[in-house]
């Protein structure tokens, strides 16, 4: 766990892993890809276009959703996150999951980063592992 003190990075922010803890370098801007692609439009007053709406798409069929979220992961990321260019964004279906690989370059240093995550449109159980917390929204995310 990184404190206050030992921060590293120019990028940083209060994790929402834990109570204390400090995401920063990689692991603000997964924190800040799995918010953005997990809000719902409109859930932010404040920003009412932040967010993506895949949630609407848990109950088309599979070819028709995943090109769809694919559409509003990049739409998002390109609007909301500066900080990284979105390089491959592929999908796998497996059952009732859609498996995300996303190769990000980060702008701010060059760098590159992987980032696996899954959509399961049939479970709804907590499973993602970059919060500690689940979505309710009629399917579960998770990173890999």
């Amino acid at each position: 766990m990184t404190t206050i003190n030992e921060i590293e990075s120019v990028n940083w922010q209060v994790a929402v892993s834990g109570t204390g803890d400090i995401a920063e370098g990689i692991s603000d801007i997964r924190q800040c890809v799995g918010i953005i692609i997990t809000t719902s439009k409109g859930s932010d007053p404040l920003r009412p276009e932040f967010g993506t709406d895949i949630y609407k798409l848990v109950d088309k069929p599979v070819n028709v959703a995943a090109p769809a979220i694919v559409k509003e992961i990049l739409t998002a990321l390109q609007l909301w996150e500066p900080r990284i260019r979105v390089k491959r964004l592929v999908y796998t279906v497996d059952g009732s999951s859609i498996l995300f690989d996303m190769f990000l370059e980060l702008i701010i240093n060059g760098d590159s980063a992987q980032i696996l995550f899954e959509i399961d449109r049939l479970n709804s159980r907590p499973t993602d592992d970059f919060t500690g917390r689940g979505f309710s929204r009629g399917f579960s995310f998770g990173f890999k």
